[in-house]
């Protein structure tokens, strides 16, 4: 194996400024600033971007090498910290390179505080945090040079491969993800090829809402009109490059930042959360209703109703969801004190379900979305109708998703938190996938992370007299309130919370609150009976929500929250009333 010493010499970011033209308000065109990295034996030539310039910094610099010829990385060189001058805008690198395949060109990759030296790099872009300094550390550069085999000093010249862009998001709330087709979190670096592609399209955390929002933006192998989508916990906006992104450019707008103009989302819980993703990287994410589903045949008034809902049929009553993330229905002595029968003050009682019963219930058995499958056989639709035939339930297609049969699919459901009734496929029950990446630690599924091995997912609690999970946003940062047992489903409810700390700290954060809240159990006889499985003081709750998939007549998937664990669940129970809770995907 032949080793050559290399020293690659005097590198200095240098930032050719030029004017950043005013754009038009949308869409943005090629107004930029060009970047380049070259290296040279001193230059004077002393510029920065936005004040503060790509430096070299310390001992942590790396250049990797790959050849025309190499099957990945051949060598790394290090930064010589002595030699660090101009203010950080050059110094030089040595190290050694394996010339073993007789490569005839040589490609350096500058690859930010990412780390190389595999077949191929993978990078991650898709946790930024919005400042200048962070930028720079996704600063990506790619050089080349002729090899002749046995030289030891080599001038290259840099050419910046990333796209930066200045983004003012004051409009926004809290975290703020970009995403679209042609938005990139991942790329891969071809040591052979010289070459860095976008790999990975998902979600892209920005950092949090502001004025100077600095991202650095995988470029596109082939530019074209690209909408970048914006988003945080209340907002959503979006801005159109019609040039697509390229790689060597600084969008901006006239020197200032590119505003984003934000519309306000309302009737959600205000958090993002991932429930698909690639190496830990949101390729999917959702926002949660506001509360748990509920249905009336009156909808509090005092004469059943019907409405027509997707697939061209009718359905029974009335669909809401919850005023509060906290309330549920329970029985006439647990619950929620939210939502009474009709005018007459009583509590609502998911004991007294029936075709015409004016008050609210929240435990649905499967399927009961009121759509008729038309398969010969089925009795069971309405969410009034109960039985203890699991063949009473059978709808088309059991297996997997249940299409139209989803609660949120095929009905209009109504938000007493705007006002505002949702149209038919607006909302969803959430596969049992989605689930288990949601909440991560589940016994009989393998472990999902949003973020990482740490990333905080959940922790069970009581709000107010409910007892059940919290599940944190993807943006969820501990420091906003100190809680017990994070990630912990082995625990008894450890966290007591007031309804005011709820509502002034953990709901505008973006969590989600899952009642636990029991469930129906319906007996041979054709009679119910509300089971919570809890003691006295209610303070061993469990709760049990649906998911919309089945893989056979008997087995609905679901998750169950047992006061001592986490599980998710497929053995029987499909004439079980459960509590079901809706997402919309962001598209």
């Amino acid at each position: 194996m032949k080793k050559i010493a290399l020293l690659v010499i005097a590198f200095a970011l240098i930032i050719g400024m030029t004017q950043c033209k005013k754009k038009a308000a949308t869409p943005v065109s090629d107004n930029s600033i060009q970047i380049t990295l070259s290296a040279n034996n001193g230059g004077d030539e002393k510029t920065s971007f936005d004040g503060e310039g790509f430096i070299w910094s310390g001992a942590d610099e790396y250049i990797y090498v790959g050849g025309n010829n190499a099957s990945g990385c051949i060598g790394t060189l290090q930064i010589n910290v002595e030699s660090i001058t101009d203010d950080g805008k050059k110094a030089d690198f040595t190290g050694s390179i394996d010339n073993s395949a007789n490569n005839s060109t040589l490609y350096f990759f500058y690859l930010g505080k990412s780390r190389g030296g595999s077949a191929v790099t993978t990078l991650d872009f898709s946790k930024q945090d919005g400042t200048l300094k962070n930028v720079t550390d996704y600063h990506i550069a790619i050089g080349s040079a002729s090899y002749d085999g046995g030289s030891t000093i080599l001038n290259v010249r840099f050419d910046m491969k990333m796209a930066i862009a200045r983004f003012n998001t004051s409009g926004f709330d809290g975290s703020v993800y970009i995403h679209g087709d042609g938005i990139y979190s991942a790329a891969t670096v071809d040591y052979n090829a010289g070459t860095i592609t976008g790999k990975t399209k998902g979600f892209n955390l920005i950092g949090a809402a502001g004025e100077n929002c600095y991202v650095a933006m995988i470029p596109q192998a082939s530019p074209k009109e690209t909408v970048v989508k914006f988003e945080s916990g209340g907002h959503t906006g979006e801005m159109t490059f019609v040039r697509g992104i390229k790689e060597n450019m600084y969008y901006c707008d006239n020197g200032g930042s590119l505003a984003v103009s934000a519309s306000a989302i309302t009737g959600v819980v205000k958090g993002l959360f991932s429930v698909e993703g690639t190496n830990g990287i949101p390729t999917k994410m959702v926002r949660f209703a506001p509360g748990n589903l509920q249905w009336s045949a009156t909808g509090g008034g005092t004469t059943p109703t019907e409405h027509n809902v997707a697939g061209g049929g009718t359905a029974a009553g009335t669909w809401r969801f919850a005023k509060h993330q906290y309330d549920f229905v329970g029985n006439a002595t647990i619950g929620s004190v939210y939502g009474v029968n009709g005018n007459d003050e009583t509590k609502c009682n998911n004991l007294l379900v029936a075709e015409d019963y004016k008050g609210w219930i929240d435990m649905l058995c499967w399927a009961a979305s009121g759509w008729n499958s038309q398969v010969e056989g089925v009795k069971v639709y309405q969410p009034y109708q109960i039985s203890n035939n699991n063949a009473d339930y059978l709808h088309q297609g059991f297996t997997g998703s249940y299409a139209y049969a989803d609660w949120g699919v095929y009905n209009e459901i109504y938000n007493p938190i705007n006002d505002v009734t949702y149209a038919p496929e607006t909302w969803r029950t959430p596969t049992k996938d989605e689930w288990i990446y949601i909440i991560g630690h589940i016994t009989g599924s393998t472990p999902s992370h949003r973020l990482d091995e740490t990333a905080p997912l959940y922790a069970k609690a009581k709000v107010g007299s409910a007892y059940g999970l919290i599940l944190f946003p993807d943006s969820w940062n501990n420091s906003t309130l100190d809680l017990m047992n994070i990630n912990d489903p082995e625990v008894n409810y450890p966290n007591v919370l007031t309804i005011d700390l709820w509502n002034e700290i953990l709901e505008p954060s973006g969590c989600v609150f899952l009642p636990a809240a029991g469930y129906l159990q319906i007996n041979d006889a054709g009679s119910i009976s509300f089971n919570w499985l809890s003691s006295t003081d209610g303070s061993k709750a469990n709760g049990y929500y649906w998911s919309s998939q089945a893989s056979s007549v008997g087995s609905p998937y679901r998750i169950n929250m047992y006061h001592n664990k986490l599980c998710d669940d497929i053995s029987g129970g499909i004439n079980r009333g459960r509590l079901v809770r809706l997402i919309r995907t962001v598209d």
